[in-house]
């Protein structure tokens, strides 16, 4: 089935028949791009949270012409500066990206890597907490103590578990994502069920 989409006999007629949308019927031409917008954002949400350096790089290709059509000038202005400095990486570099080595990784589950600036909020609920920044931040010498020796400190105990051979109940788990848990689903069951609520209570009787 997927081979037959990609073919070009029926994406010709595709491109056709979208391009004709914007001539016959301009309501229909701005979902068509919408859907395709969306389409090509979950593309990249998949590259990102699994690594994937060389779909990462189509579908940001991808969101490349969006940028200029819907005139976000700084996306569309540096998305192109990116997109050429990322075709001309040292081979070694390069490497290490297409071993997903561009993002960051917490654990061993898949479909939950991260870029580089969302992994630094992983820091605010450290430092928030009994023990963290709470309490100090006016203590320069406290202050530095505490930053300096974060990442001493998640060394050793990151060692010290794995000396221990301390687990979590689903650790081992791979396949366990946060969206797929009980409790998780239970509330998004009971928002869906809100949603669905208060759609009823906007209908309009008929007669």
């Amino acid at each position: 089935m997927v081979d037959k989409l990609t073919t070009d006999r029926f994406q010709q007629p595709m491109k056709e028949f979208a391009a004709s949308l914007a001539v016959d019927d301009p309501n229909a031409a701005f979902w068509w791009d919408y859907m395709t917008m969306v389409n090509i954002v979950l593309c990249f949400i998949r590259a990102q949270r699994d690594g994937l350096w060389n779909l990462h790089l189509y579908a940001f290709k991808r969101k490349l012409p969006f940028f200029f059509r819907y005139d976000h000038i700084n996306d569309a202005r540096w998305g192109t500066v990116y997109l050429a400095e990322m075709s001309a990486l040292p081979p070694e570099i390069l490497l290490e990206f297409q071993k997903g080595n561009f993002l960051v990784k917490r654990s061993d589950r898949r479909f939950n890597q991260v870029q580089q600036d969302q992994s630094t909020e992983w820091l605010n609920p450290t430092g928030k907490k009994s023990g963290g920044l709470v309490g100090i931040t006016r203590i320069a010498t406290s202050l530095s103590r505490w930053t300096l020796s974060y990442n001493l400190r998640t060394v050793i105990a990151s060692q010290t578990k794995e000396m221990l051979r301390l687990t979590t109940d689903d650790e081992d788990d791979e396949y366990t994502h946060t969206e797929c848990t009980k409790s998780r689903m239970e509330r998004d069951d009971g928002d869906e069920s809100k949603i669905c609520v208060s759609l009823k209570e906007q209908e309009v009787p008929e007669g």
